[in-house]
């Protein structure tokens, strides 16, 4: 399987491959009892049929989940597909963040559907763990897990529905998550995203009592900070994640990421849940 991301691929395709294809590996999420999700009590159903289901996603029935021509992202076909996505969402769940207790990782067909989806997830987060990873070694939060909730709870990410931006509904989830973490007794979350949004919501690392405040993470006592980012995904090289046997068009280099709807930078971080209890400090 090529690992290059083709050049152009919408978000429309990308949605629609994932949703098939990631099936598996969304139903282990939601199944972890560890994933939340916030619903608007006031949603105005937009179909007839919407609203005796309590809600219903019509992508498979407006043939939106066909793979159609590869489009380059903001162009006027992509925003109208995009659109008519948006449309096909008709249920009041509105924001949602799905996690995992690490201990228990997806079963084997799910990882192997996830490696064919993101055939490039292992060489990136192996180079990120050699290379970019700032903590040492032996840090306690980079040891593998040894029981339930020891010594990590995964986070796999907050996501907003479009109409929903800017009411702050990703940060108060992800504190609520967070508390729940902590009053099930884990020590901290990993946190990875490549939006500048979810990075700020969780990132504190000061001992500032103004700065506290204004940050609600950090008014419940937790700390977040980042170990590991990368900076401009699209500069690098196949071959810098170890990645051999591929070449671009006249042996040129291959830069799997130029072309992708996806932003420049990632950012790592560690949620330390109850830093005056953490054998961090």
């Amino acid at each position: 399987m090529s690992q290059q991301v083709p050049p152009g691929t919408s978000r429309v395709n990308l949605a629609g491959r994932a949703f098939t294809e990631l099936d598996g590996f969304h139903r282990f999420l939601v199944a972890s009892g560890l994933s939340y999700a916030i619903f608007d009590t006031e949603y105005d159903f937009q179909r007839a049929g919407s609203a005796t289901a309590g809600g219903h996603l019509y992508w498979k029935d407006d043939g939106l989940l066909r793979l159609g021509p590869q489009r380059q992202d903001g162009d006027e076909d992509d925003v109208a597909e995009v659109d008519r996505m948006v449309e096909g969402m008709d249920f009041p769940l509105v924001c949602h963040g799905l996690s995992y207790d690490e201990f228990t990782p997806p079963p084997a067909e799910v990882q192997q559907a996830l490696h064919e989806f993101y055939p490039l997830r292992g060489p990136v987060f192996g180079y990120i763990d050699r290379h970019l990873d700032k903590r040492p070694r032996d840090h306690p939060d980079r040891q593998p897990p040894t029981a339930p909730g020891r010594p990590w709870y995964m986070r796999h990410g907050c996501i907003t529905k479009r109409g929903y931006e800017r009411r702050g509904l990703m940060t108060a989830l992800n504190r609520f998550i967070a508390l729940e973490a902590r009053a099930r007794g884990f020590r901290g979350l990993s946190v990875g995203t490549n939006s500048p949004t979810v990075m700020r919501s969780y990132l504190f690392d000061t001992d500032d009592d103004e700065e506290k405040r204004k940050n609600p993470m950090a008014a419940a006592g937790m700390r977040s900070s980042v170990f590991a980012e990368v900076e401009d995904l699209c500069k690098y090289r196949l071959e810098d994640f170890g990645v051999k046997g591929e070449e671009g068009e006249e042996g040129k280099e291959v830069f799997p990421f130029r072309g992708y709807d996806f932003k420049r930078n990632v950012w790592l971080m560690w949620c330390d849940l109850a830093p005056s209890l953490s054998p961090l400090q």
